[in-house]
């Protein structure tokens, strides 16, 4: 069967002196941090990108278990690239159901597509696998990027011993294996991926977006008025679902115990958010503030209001709201659970980062920023700068096209 992907005429489209790759790429659904970086991708002009969903959830309103309301983006999640959705025996939910993405056409679709490689978000549904078998019986290299480190979400010895023998042999047989980070890094090489098959591709966010749709300075007292702080009150901001995991319990605490000046802004939805809001009134009267699920296209001007952002999670396995509040110039409070902050998180530097659950901690690193101002906005600008250059969908897309033309090795344009 190794040769039914070459059976199919091709001619090659060539862009100056390099062959246009032609790349598949799997993921369960639509996806409002991803859209961007496919479109730049696509843009690029060495690699001809068709994007397979197991699922259109997402594109219509859907019910988000987390947020516990029907939710719908209001950004484009399928324009500028080309897509394709799979035909799916499975429910079509990201809810972990292993049998909710079943597409089975996937081996025909690939085949027919006539594609140099495949590229793969995750393995934690059947479709994952079935894209992995399709590529080996196509003789398709194959590219894997997940999120996953040694951190995320603690799992049992069966579980684990599983993840090592069938988890390990499908990345160790992969051509390219895609880093989001350094932990993420760091697992890839604890299921023995050969270093030279391990490649850059950033988790990032469309952080010039977020720079340039930040409001003006004239109207920010105004907005943050608004939005409950007076003027010369420092307001910390978190982004997160109202589930245990987020730990938004632990940055009420913190701020209850800094002085009274100091407000903390929520944004996000959750099954927990009653109790969470009876906890703020109790410890933090006046002083918490829930704003509810905010949109995609409202998030860089929510952010960029406040002074710094926390994300307290226990069990993270990146976080890239945390791109997007260094991308609105924020220093952050990271717990160390948290995936992102082992590259993002420069103590002192871009923010602070404490041990997880250790509310004493986080309120001392929210007392260090309160001690001096002046060097927190140093921080958030720092950390503007780290994302902007080094983890923007930008920097991220040429990272994939390059690790394409490794995998792909040496190609001369037809004359």
């Amino acid at each position: 069967m190794l040769g039914v992907a070459t059976e199919t005429p091709r001619t090659d489209v060539c862009v100056g002196t390099y062959i246009v790759s032609r790349l598949a790429h799997f993921i369960t659904h639509p996806i409002q941090y991803f859209a961007p970086l496919y479109r730049q991708l696509a843009a690029a002009g060495n690699v001809e990108l068709k994007v397979l969903f197991g699922s259109d959830f997402g594109i219509q309103p859907s019910f988000d278990e987390g947020f516990g309301e029907t939710i719908q983006y209001d950004v484009p999640l399928l324009d500028g690239y080309a897509h394709e959705f799979l035909r799916n025996r499975g429910a079509g939910i990201p809810s972990g159901d292993f049998a909710n993405f079943d597409c089975p056409d996937v081996w025909r679709v690939l085949r027919d597509g006539n594609f140099d490689a495949v590229w793969i978000h995750g393995w934690g549904y059947r479709a994952h696998w079935q894209v992995i078998r399709a590529a080996r019986r196509l003789g398709l290299p194959y590219l894997v990027r997940a999120e996953t480190h040694d951190g995320t979400r603690s799992v049992n010895r069966w579980r684990a011993i599983v993840r090592k023998l069938l988890v390990g042999r499908g990345l160790r047989s992969a051509a390219a294996c895609l880093y989001v980070g350094k932990r993420n890094r760091e697992f890839y090489r604890s299921m023995g991926v050969a270093e030279d098959r391990l490649f850059p591709a950033h988790y990032s966010v469309d952080a010039r977006r977020f720079d340039q749709c930040r409001p003006c300075a004239e109207d920010r007292d105004t907005l943050r008025g608004e939005l409950g702080a007076r003027p010369g009150e420092f307001v910390l901001v978190t982004a997160a679902k109202a589930i245990p995991r987020k730990r938004i319990e632990d940055a009420i605490r913190a701020v209850s115990e800094c002085r009274p000046d100091v407000h903390l802004w929520i944004v996000g939805e959750g099954p927990d958010r009653a109790r969470l809001e009876g906890l703020g009134e109790t410890l933090a009267p006046g002083r918490t503030h829930w704003l509810g699920f905010v949109n995609q296209s409202n998030m860089p001007g929510v952010l960029s209001l406040a002074d710094a952002f926390v994300l307290a999670s226990d069990d993270e396995p990146w976080g890239l709201v945390v791109n997007e509040a260094m991308a609105c110039a924020l220093p952050v409070l990271v717990s160390d659970r948290v995936g992102s902050a082992a590259d993002l998180v420069h103590d002192g530097a871009t923010g602070y980062t404490y041990p997880a659950r250790d509310v004493g901690a986080l309120a001392d690193r929210i007392g260090r920023l309160l001690s001096d101002r002046e060097a927190a906005i140093r921080m958030g600008r720092n950390g503007q700068e780290l994302v902007l250059r080094d983890y923007d969908v930008r920097t991220t897309a040429r990272q994939i096209a390059d690790a394409i033309q490794a995998i792909l090795g040496p190609r001369t344009t037809r004359g």
